[in-house]
């Protein structure tokens, strides 16, 4: 209940302070209810209640990207915590390939305990602890703790393997893209890819066809255009030196992480794909962006 008036007050009506008092409120509710399981020895071991990233951020691209951030703090107060990832199975996990780079940083467990009993220790989205500071919205946190890893010198979490690389430019080279030649991914959000909640997210979608300039800026200049998504979008007109890749037989979840890790910068609009690139130090342009 916390949890969802907290939403409602953010969501409906703008009120963040107080979003924020509910949410540092379920969080205590929660606390003692774990403590109480642990107590009956049902369910909860005490050996998980370091932060536990629950189903929830294995099953958006998004979300599981958005782990860097806390790896990033972990790092930055030397690495006091023990992470745990819950990895989903099959077909509900969302990039199988990102989860499993999470390995260096991460615990990668299965559910330890019933679904409905996570909710208790699980890490919460809306709700983040600072590097200073009591807890606060987590968009907020988020960027004190980038700012503060981009002024330690922190660099890039993740790279590729030697066969992820050699892979993924067998699958470029079966696209049609020259050996050498760079390329620049490019995603727009279109309509139909959460059918459940396109009324909501609709102020995230944007039409590919008015990229066309910038499509052609980077043709022009010898670039290759990438075209990331998902084939519930519309297709794309045969354009010399572009890829319908979420079009392409190559779509698959590694090939979706070896091109944002590889291109020569990304373009993309709010969706959670776009967080993935600065995992690997790619540089992105970030377009009809809604306001986090």
């Amino acid at each position: 209940a916390c949890y969802h008036l907290g939403i409602a007050l953010l969501q409906g009506l703008g009120r963040l302070d107080e979003a924020v008092f509910w949410w540092r409120e379920k969080k205590r509710i929660a606390a003692l209810i774990a403590e109480l399981y642990i107590k009956q020895g049902e369910f909860i071991r005490e050996d998980l209640l370091d932060p536990i990233f629950d189903h929830f951020w294995s099953a958006h691209v998004g979300h599981a990207a958005l782990l860097g951030i806390h790896v990033k703090k972990n790092v930055l107060e030397g690495n006091r915590k023990r992470l745990s990832l819950v990895r989903l199975p099959k077909p509900h996990i969302a990039n199988e390939c990102l989860v499993e780079h999470w390995q260096q940083y991460f615990t990668i467990m299965d559910l330890a305990f019933p679904v409905d009993n996570m909710r208790y220790v699980a890490k919460n989205l809306f709700l983040e602890e600072r590097l200073t500071g009591p807890e606060t919205y987590f968009w907020q946190a988020y960027a004190e703790i980038s700012r503060a890893w981009e002024h330690a010198g922190g660099g890039p979490l993740l790279a590729l393997s030697r066969s992820e690389l050699h892979r993924g430019r067998q699958a470029l080279t079966a696209m049609g893209v020259p050996p050498g030649a760079w390329y620049v991914c490019l995603h727009v959000r279109s309509f139909g890819f959460k059918p459940v909640h396109d009324a909501l997210h609709d102020v995230l979608n944007a039409d590919i066809g008015t990229y066309d300039r910038a499509i052609a800026a980077i043709v022009e200049r010898g670039g290759w255009v990438i075209r990331m998504g998902d084939p519930a979008m519309p297709k794309l007109p045969p354009t010399p030196g572009v890829i319908d890749y979420a079009h392409s037989p190559q779509k698959t979840d590694w090939m979706d992480v070896f091109l944002c890790a590889t291109c020569a910068f990304y373009v993309g609009t709010s969706s959670g794909l776009a967080y993935v690139p600065d995992l690997f130090g790619i540089p992105s342009v970030l377009t009809n962006w809604f306001p986090t």
